[in-house]
């Protein structure tokens, strides 16, 4: 007895070694037309996307009737639009196509596989079914290559934003954006090591609102604790609690976080690539320890172009020496810029950081050119106020406000509303040296914000003006 071996194992083995290659798509789509033809004891077979014209067409050798390869591109043509597959028609009854679709993270995926069948086409043969397999084969392909594309030209982008800044919370927030937009996870956190090393806090977080409230910082000795596990030993863990996973973002020696990740549809996808997500974070964040470590030894921040808080520091130091010989006070403005943080959220960092330079300019622009301004840190900024008391510096800061909300009205069209927040100190009024001014300002800022945007605090007297300076 002579036994036949079943179509649908032929059918499977033919996808499969059409399959082995890491070919383009052209090419492996080549593979399988070729195989659907064998298999199929077709003429022709074809394969075409939306918005595009057929991609790969093969036929038998000799070639067949060009009329009839015309006849099934329209067929394909036909499908793409109305998505309703073809039977039965062309020459004699021969033409079949068919669409395959899928939807990926939101993506909706489509394309049209047919053939002009042969008048000899073993009947016993799962026809259909091997119709939609092909399709679907060449579907796979085709996503395969086009989402690896798209990361690929995401990893590049997400290169040239982590080169353009060096500030760590940006480039953590970048990395958190990136593992959503770019990995197509659901959410994202960065947890860094803080100031005393004895803590991993969240600095960064994306598409988590929904999820329950984490623990804000987790001490580092904590190491039955997944997130700490994997920021000590280096290596990638899945924190069955949460559901995250994490990735130790590192640069040869140096630990500089935990990107944790939580799982989307892709998630095969994401576990191949965060550890490359977290690699150029790790890069980055090196390369912003060592810009940080020059910067200390330069006066320029490098963002907004003023001062940075070393260099406006040591000119507070001079001022306050000249004060003491003067008699005369000399008050320091700590300021921040309401709105920014919230443009991040909504527009993303690069258009975050447009908005910084803008308004730091207009900042700029508001303070008197006998005053001195530099960048502290993040959002806020230091305002050097000569020959003035605290009362004079309230009066100040109420015309910085007004010159910086009529300098620019074309910012409101990214929708974003900023506001001026102040706090203010004064030397000898309120302390004896330059560190004590400068921590003095910061306690006054600090209650001003949480008054809300657009007041001003004296250290010692609170004094909450009006804001009402929306951008």
């Amino acid at each position: 007895m002579i036994l036949t071996e079943d179509p649908r194992l032929r059918l499977l083995r033919a996808i499969e070694v059409a399959l082995q290659t890491d070919a383009s798509f052209e090419e492996t789509a080549i593979a399988l037309l070729d195989a659907a033809l064998s298999f199929l004891g077709a003429l022709d077979a074809a394969v075409s996307l939306p918005g595009k014209a057929a991609l790969v067409l093969r036929s038998r050798q000799p070639a067949t009737d060009p009329a009839h390869q015309q006849i099934l591109l329209e067929a394909l043509d036909q499908v793409v639009t109305s998505g309703r597959p073809v039977a039965g028609g062309g020459p004699q009854g021969s033409l079949w196509a068919v669409e395959s679709s899928a939807v990926i993270a939101g993506t909706d995926w489509r394309l049209a596989f047919g053939v002009n069948r042969a008048p000899d086409t073993d009947p016993k043969l799962p026809f259909n079914e091997a119709l939609e397999s092909f399709g679907r084969a060449i579907l796979s392909v085709y996503i395969r290559e086009e989402t690896t594309n798209r990361f690929l030209d995401g990893v590049r982008g997400l290169a040239a934003s982590l080169t353009t800044g060096t500030d760590r919370g940006r480039i953590q927030q970048l990395l958190c954006d990136h593992a959503v937009t770019l990995l197509g996870a659901a959410a994202s956190r960065f947890y860094e090591l803080d100031a005393t090393s004895e803590y991993l806090a969240i600095s960064g977080q994306t598409g988590c609102e929904s999820l329950p409230e984490p623990r804000r910082s987790i001490p580092i000795k904590e190491h039955d604790n997944p997130i700490c596990r994997a920021f000590l030993e280096r290596i990638p863990l899945h924190d069955t609690v949460t559901g995250f996973d994490l990735y130790p973002v590192t640069q040869g020696e140096q630990a500089h976080g935990i990107l944790a990740v939580h799982g989307g549809p892709q998630t095969r996808a994401l576990s191949r690539r965060a550890p490359l997500l977290a690699a150029l974070g790790g890069a980055a964040l090196n390369h912003s320890q060592v810009v940080e470590t020059l910067e200390k030894h330069s006066e320029r921040d490098p963002v907004t172009g003023l001062y940075n808080r070393e260099s406006i520091l040591k000119r507070l130091e001079i001022e306050i020496r000249r004060a003491e010989r003067s008699g005369q006070p000399v008050s320091l403005a700590n300021v921040r810029i309401e709105g920014l943080a919230d443009a991040r959220k909504r527009f993303g960092v690069q258009v975050a950081d447009a908005l910084l330079n803008r308004a730091s300019t207009l900042l700029s622009r508001a303070t008197r050119t006998v005053n001195v301004i530099g960048r502290d840190r993040n959002d806020r900024f230091l305002v050097l106020i000569f020959d003035a008391s605290k009362t004079q510096s309230h009066r100040a800061s109420e015309s910085i406000q007004k010159n910086f909300a009529v300098q620019d009205p074309k910012l409101a069209e990214l929708g974003a509303g900023l506001q001026l927040t102040f706090g203010i100190a004064a030397y000898p009024e309120d302390a004896f040296d330059a560190e004590s001014l400068t921590s003095r300002a910061g306690e006054a800022l600090d209650e001003a914000i949480r008054i809300g945007p657009g007041s001003v605090v004296l250290y010692g007297a609170l004094s909450a003006a009006d804001s009402g300076f929306d951008l």
